[in-house]
């Protein structure tokens, strides 16, 4: 319970001085002029300083100016409901010490990013310590996602995170076999990012695990009842496991889904006011045609000899993504190639270490390459690795990875508060 207390502590002793770096930068405005004003256009107070990149869209969404305007057009379908409907529903108290509407619900907003981060840091000590088996690794686990170099998303009106607080928890809850609860949680997770459907990949790893394990090595399960002794078919059981799956990925999708269905609503049922080509698609998602259309995202687009600067950005994160799982390799090939199928001693890691090769080749080929940093904020693998080098390897990588987290990420809330990228 202390190391909770300390990581709740240091979680928000980083916070705070996130929140107070863009004050002091805010003091000399004819020496640190901003680069663009759009926050203007929302919310026009200090808080302005805190509204940067897709902060504007989420304060804008947050507080609409009429009935139904919270989503007046596509591109605002890139940005998920579930911050502004948090920081709406929290700006009630908020509007006692703000005149203003907008800035009662844009201190929500920021109250809500910065208690999930600090509930975040200490789910994520939790889970750490339940999956590792080392306090210590923990522990540095957690603090190192405290000083995340992606500082500033992590405390302004961004979503990772909320994010991360409901994907950490979920996790949580799948490691200690709540898998229904974590579901529901993931399913929230939906309604806040899009890549919270990739948690369905954890029930599918469960039940292709349990396939390979003793599906067909053992024809028939002894089931102990009340009453008697009940012999059982493996078929029968992988049957009601895969209908369990599917239902649990049905739960852990509907979020993102419901969205969708939203988006279809308003801009193709009949009496919308312009019909756009994504609505006559087989799948017609919204989500994608607006990341297509708007911020070019797709397979390779941003593999351009002008975005190599963005890639080299990106570097640090890659290298540690792609380290983590070469480490993961190197302790066991045969448990890597085996699924962790229990041929050998069980690791509950590997499925993390699967997600974060994954969603790595995705960012690397469908993304846009630079925000790796705050989109892996919610993937423990990473701290995991870079807690065993802080922890135990040698004091040149050490300072390495400190210097990346604390520099870059003082770096980057400046960068933030003038509106420079990265974002």
């Amino acid at each position: 319970m202390l190391a909770e207390h300390q990581v709740a502590l240091v979680a928000l002793g980083s916070r705070i001085l996130v929140l107070v770096l863009p004050i002091l930068v805010s003091l000399f405005p004819s020496i640190l002029r901003s680069y663009d004003t759009s926050s203007a256009l929302v919310v026009s107070s200090p808080l302005d300083r805190l509204v940067s990149w897709d902060a504007v869209y989420f304060a804008a969404i947050s507080a609409p100016k009429a009935a139904n305007a919270s989503y007046p057009f596509e591109q605002f379908h890139a940005f998920f409901p579930g911050l502004p409907l948090l920081a709406r529903a929290g700006s009630v108290p908020c509007l006692m010490a703000f005149g203003s509407g907008t800035e009662a619900i844009l201190m929500s907003g920021i109250l809500v990013t910065n208690l999930a981060f600090v509930a975040a840091a200490v789910v994520l000590f939790r889970l750490s310590e339940i999956l590792l088996k080392d306090r210590n690794l923990a522990f540095a686990s957690a603090i190192l996602f405290c000083f995340s170099p992606s500082a500033p998303f992590l405390s302004s009106l961004y979503t990772e995170s909320l994010f991360a607080l409901l994907a950490f928890t979920g996790m949580l809850l799948h490691a200690n076999d709540a898998d229904w609860l974590a579901a529901l949680v993931w399913g929230l997770s939906g309604l806040v990012r899009s890549n919270g459907i990739v948690f369905c990949g954890f029930f599918v790893y469960g039940m292709v695990k349990d396939v390979m394990r003793f599906g067909f090595a053992r024809p028939w399960v002894r089931l102990i009842c009340p009453y008697r002794l009940i012999l059982i078919s493996s078929i029968q059981i992988l049957v009601w496991r895969t209908y369990c799956v599917v239902l649990q990925c049905v739960i852990v999708i509907a979020g993102f889904a419901g969205f969708q269905y939203y988006g279809f609503v308003s801009f193709c049922e009949d009496g919308a006011s312009l019909q756009r080509p994504w609505c006559d698609s087989t799948i017609p998602l919204l989500y994608s045609f607006v990341q297509k259309e708007y911020w070019n995202v797709g397979f390779l687009e941003y593999w351009t000899l002008s975005q190599l600067p963005n890639f080299l950005l990106a570097s640090p994160m890659l290298f540690t993504s792609f380290s983590s799982v070469r480490a993961y390799y190197e302790y066991s090939p045969t448990r890597f190639w085996t699924l962790d199928s229990g041929f050998v001693e069980s690791n509950a890691v590997f499925p993390h270490v699967v997600l974060c090769l994954f969603l790595t080749l995705y960012c690397l080929t469908s993304m846009h390459v630079q925000v790796i940093a705050r989109f892996f904020t919610s993937m423990p693998c990473v701290y995991w690795y870079l807690a065993h080098v802080v922890s135990r390897g040698e004091v040149w990588r050490r300072r390495l990875v400190l210097g990346w987290f604390l520099g870059y990420g003082a770096v980057s809330v400046v960068l933030f508060t003038l509106f420079y990228p990265p974002a």
